[in-house]
Parts: C-alpha cells; sequence; structure tokens
C-alpha cells in the first residue's frame, strides 16, 4: 500500500493467522490521502505476491477499525477421514486415518458452545498474558461429505490457536482416544495441557467477518476446491 499510494501506510487486519492457515475472508483497513480510483484493485493486485489477493476495496467511516469493530467471526476447520486426500486437497486439510464417530464429534463440539473459560484450549501469547480467556462461541456446525468432514466455528472472538486446539480436542472424543468427560473436565481446569494436541494448520480457514450483528459482512467469493 506504501508503494501504490506513496506515503507511510499501516494495514491493519481483522486478527492473526498462523503460518500455513488460510483466509478467505481476511478484512484489513487503512488510512490515507490518496483518493483509490476504479483501477487501484487490478494496480494492487499485480503488485502483490500470488499467494494474496484483494478481492475489494470500499470506503468506510473514520471510526472503522478492521480488527475492534469487528461483532462476529467464522472459521472452518476440513477433515479428511482417510488416508489419501489426494493433491488437490493436500493442502487444505487435515487428513485422519482413524475412524471419525459422527455423533462423538457431535457431542464434544456442544460442551464449547457458549460464553466460556477456553484458557485450557489456548496457547500461550507472551501479548495477552494476564488478560481474559473467555469467549463467547455461538456455534460450532458440523458437516459431512463423503470422506471430508468441515467444522464451522462462529464466534465474537477467538483466543491464539483456539480453534485449532478445540478441533484437536474433539478429535480425540470421536476416534474414541479420550472420553466426553474427561474433555470436559480440561475445560473446566482451565490449564493448558499436552494431552489436547493442536490440529494441523493447513485445515483452518477464516471464512468471514462481520461487522454488524446480521450477516451483512465482507464474504468470500472464491472457494477452494471441495
Amino acid at each position: 500500500m506504501s508503494l501504490y499510494c506513496r506515503e507511510e501506510i499501516r494495514v491493519i487486519g481483522s486478527g492473526r493467522t498462523d503460518a500455513g492457515v488460510h483466509a478467505t475472508g481476511q478484512v484489513a483497513h487503512f488510512d490515507s490521502e490518496k483518493e483509490l480510483t476504479s483501477s487501484a484493485l487490478t494496480s494492487l493486485n499485480a503488485m502483490l505476491p500470488r499467494a494474496i489477493t484483494i478481492e475489494s476495496i470500499e470506503e468506510v467511516s473514520a471510526d472503522f477499525h478492521a480488527l475492534f469493530s469487528a461483532k462476529r467471526k467464522c472459521y472452518s476447520y476440513h477433515i479428511y477421514n482417510g488416508k489419501n486426500p489426494g493433491p488437490f486437497l493436500r493442502r487444505y486439510v487435515t487428513a485422519i486415518w482413524d475412524p471419525i464417530d459422527f455423533e462423538k464429534l457431535k457431542g464434544a463440539s456442544r460442551l464449547f458452545v457458549g460464553e466460556i473459560d477456553f484458557a485450557a484450549f489456548a496457547n500461550v501469547c507472551k501479548h495477552r498474558i494476564g488478560k481474559s480467556t473467555v469467549r463467547h462461541l455461538f456455534s460450532i456446525d458440523i458437516e459431512q461429505k463423503g470422506p471430508l468432514i468441515t467444522l464451522t466455528f462462529e464466534g465474537k472472538g477467538f483466543l491464539y490457536k483456539m480453534v485449532r486446539n478445540l478441533t484437536g480436542g474433539m478429535l480425540l472424543v470421536a476416534t474414541g482416544k479420550m472420553t466426553l468427560d474427561e474433555l470436559k473436565m480440561i475445560l473446566e481446569g482451565k490449564k493448558r495441557t499436552k494431552a489436547i494436541p493442536c490440529a494441523d494448520a493447513r485445515g483452518l480457514f477464516l471464512r468471514r467477518v462481520d461487522y454488524e450483528l446480521a450477516k451483512t459482512s465482507r464474504e468470500e467469493s472464491i472457494l477452494v476446491p471441495f
């Protein structure tokens, strides 16, 4: 942006994603004295590496903030229940060889819906030491299409690696490696433990950021080939 606008620009995103995590609905804002014309989108995308594409640009009010104005975020996690997802899916899913019990997976997901202290499912982040680990998770929807299972998480906000840790815990229950009661005890213990693995980054997507409670949000326009 600084190169295009020919001024010092600070771009602020709606949140950070870990290395290997994908985002099809990321939002960012910046302040500039330059008026962007209709050709800005094409020019900016020509400057960016192929791994990044700007889908749209719009003017917002002076008090808009990509991070602090967000009302809801939606993440999805994609699991391939089998040994070989193939070359087109491998970058975007986590392959789980063990059979997944769909009903146990749904049962585990219900533990996490509501306003809950998720300290046991958040990796330590030096920028958030001493801050609240309570978050409001609105829903976890689970969909299965053949060997592909998609977990969709919607919440007000998420802690560092929270979605990947929740997925790791749910998969332990769904594959018979942990009971639902054991998972509940870990949640209520409010302490991060190595018993809960962090699911692989490649299966996680930031899908959507809502800036109003009604879903009139910045929505993804291009899907990966699922």
